[in-house]
């Protein structure tokens, strides 16, 4: 389905730990090595293309407390950036002088509220093993994008491919590109719940349809997540944030701004639905991989965390 996608690929995945260079003696799917290769085909043809990768904020738990938490953090960056093995370094190295983030982009979902007079914050922690592309083919079921489910030996899993049949007009970077109901009609109401956009009942008229054009990828999508991550972290300053290289940063920052409930409550109201930036700088100078000999974790095999 990577392989063949034309103009998107757009993931929510509760995991996402893959290989996208050869030589890695850890992790062995090549779901990040599909999401290079398709990526490189469009660079070199100067076509458009975007891959959108929604994931948790972090592991279901307290990372902070939890070193095992910490090892799942270290191999998803490991995938997304910070080895010779993840997506982007790969293109990077290929495509120095390419704007990336106009062909792979990650994002997470956070949510506020008020609780006791108080403003409060959490992320909407994605367990969906989903992907649709090109709005015509979805897969759904139960495997993560990771080793334990795409190992082919470990986890058991199942999942549905849909394929449309029924296909309608529509458009693909302003071009005509016919489209399936059922594909379309899912990735819509995703992206309309996820931007906090009243939901339409008729696709062809949703502004989200062209999920590619300049006009919603990067001044609907991106700009409403990077929006949206700037007013909770001037909230929230104590949040993941690209900014916070340490847990010892992180620990010293303050839950709350010190501004008035009520300053606070106005800059809230400008958030519009749940999407942010996944923050890819977050911990940036940690040793996540590291567990110490007093932890428990210290016993299991590192593929457990894979």
């Amino acid at each position: 389905l990577i392989e063949n996608s034309q103009h998107y690929i757009y993931i929510e995945n509760q995991f996402f730990i893959s290989c996208a260079g050869s030589g890695d003696g850890e992790i062995s799917n090549k779901v990040a090595m599909a999401i290079v290769n398709r990526i490189r085909r469009a660079i070199s043809e100067r076509r458009p293309f975007r891959t959108v990768v929604v994931l948790p904020c972090w592991p279901e738990g307290n990372f902070l407390a939890n070193p095992s938490l910490r090892v799942v953090l270290h191999y998803q960056y490991r995938t997304i950036s910070r080895s010779k093995y993840s997506i982007l370094q790969r293109l990077q190295r290929e495509f120095p002088s390419i704007e990336l983030d106009q062909y792979i982009s990650f994002f997470c979902l956070r949510k506020h509220d008020v609780l006791n007079s108080q403003p409060v914050w959490d992320q909407i922690y994605v367990h969906s093993k989903l992907m649709i592309v090109d709005d015509r083919t979805i897969i759904l079921g139960s495997a993560n994008i990771n080793e334990r489910s795409m190992n082919g030996e470990r986890d058991t899993e199942l999942a549905v491919v849909i394929q449309d049949a029924n296909m309608v007009p529509s458009s693909m970077a302003g071009q005509p590109f016919a489209v399936g109901t059922v594909a379309q009609r899912l990735r819509i109401k995703l992206w309309e719940e996820h931007l906090g956009l009243e939901p339409t009942s008729d696709s062809e008229h949703s502004i989200v349809a062209d999920p590619i054009c300049e006009e919603v990828y990067s001044r609907l999508w991106t700009a409403t997540a990077v929006a949206n991550t700037e007013i909770l972290q001037s909230v929230f300053p104590q949040m993941p944030r690209d900014d916070v290289r340490r847990i010892s940063e992180y620990n010293d920052l303050p839950p709350l701004s010190p501004d008035s409930p009520q300053t606070l409550l106005t800059k809230l109201e400008k958030v519009t639905g749940h999407l942010t930036v996944f923050p890819l700088d977050f911990l940036l100078d940690e040793q996540l991989a590291h567990i110490p000999l007093s932890s428990a974790e210290s016993l299991l095999p590192r593929s457990v965390f894979q």
